[in-house]
């Protein structure tokens, strides 16, 4: 994996919670760098740490993952560079964890082992970035090397140099514990078509969502401790049960069963026809243009013989 610039983190040494997993962004306990041509000398003290093929320098840090941090899902090795390369060099593993800042040399600098990732171009005045989860699993404690074959100087800001600058192993875990079960749920129907519930809120060390289930089946979540079911119909008893996820994906156990019956809906209206009269009523008829109004005309009755 190629090395990319990245921006400088907003602190050096710190450990964050963010989308349910854990952040801890760590400082190497020993950096330095050794020299092949004073292989001799000591540079532990060094507020920069050099890596070139001739005459050959080599950069090794060392850091520390804590113990009791949970299952490690990526760990990324940065370094800010003063002075651009065309060639950063390669990250190595390095078994020892024994070796000394203040003593390392290049004549009991420690073994390099297998090779994790070529860094690539250097930028000036930028953060790189290498993936080390494949070496960096869990707690423990880490070595790396810098080595080069190019001849182009690569300098990185040690942990003694500019504030804000050092070597950092940046560290993303997941506490593999899920969000204990809401409890005390309630379910109360409102009316026909409304159920509310309310419950209390689950424990967890991250921000949860709530899913509501209704006879076995998801009806909608929420990021709250209440919610209203609007879906229902009158005359029904319906059950409920509540869950609760973080966002690394863990899923509570349900809360305890709760149950709401509907009332029945209001009665719908009777449609008929207008009332009417079986009586013929007695006409009048009426000139519009006079306003004179025939009398009305009894009937006669027949004359019998």
């Amino acid at each position: 994996m190629v090395a990319a610039a990245v921006a400088a983190p907003a602190g050096a040494a710190a450990s964050a919670r963010a989308s349910g997993t854990n952040v801890q962004t760590l400082e190497p306990i020993a950096d330095s760098y050794v020299d092949k041509s004073v292989p001799g000398a000591n540079y532990g003290s060094s507020a920069s740490m050099d890596v070139k093929a001739s005459p050959a320098q080599q950069t090794f840090l060392r850091f520390v993952v804590p113990a009791g941090t949970p299952l490690v899902t990526g760990a990324t090795f940065r370094a800010y560079a003063t002075d651009a390369s065309v060639d950063g060099g390669t990250l190595f593993k390095v078994l020892s964890t024994t070796w000394s800042e203040s003593t390392i040399t290049w004549s009991t600098r420690p073994a390099i082992s297998s090779s994790i990732s070529h860094v690539g171009h250097v930028p000036l005045g930028g953060w790189v970035s290498v993936d080390v989860a494949s070496w960096v699993k869990g707690p423990g404690t880490y070595s790396f090397a810098i080595t080069t074959g190019n001849s182009d100087r690569s300098i990185y800001v040690s942990k003694e140099g500019a504030a804000g600058q050092p070597p950092q192993l940046v560290v993303v875990s997941d506490d593999g514990i899920a969000p204990t079960p809401p409890s005390a749920l309630t379910a109360t129907a409102q009316s026909s078509t409304r159920v509310d519930l309310v419950w209390t809120a689950s424990n967890d060390d991250t921000t949860v969502t709530y899913t509501v289930l209704r006879d076995g089946a998801s009806v909608g979540t929420s990021s709250t401790t209440s919610f209203s079911d609007l879906s229902v119909g009158p005359t029904t008893t319906y059950s409920y049960v509540v869950t609760a996820s973080d966002s690394a994906g863990h899923v509570s156990g349900p809360s305890n069963a709760a149950s709401a019956t509907t009332p029945a809906g209001p009665a719908a209206p009777v449609v008929g026809w207008p009332a009417t009269s079986l009586a013929t009523p007695r006409t009048t008829s009426t000139t519009a243009a006079t306003g004179w109004s025939r009398p009305a005309v009894p009937r006669q009755r027949p004359i019998c013989c």
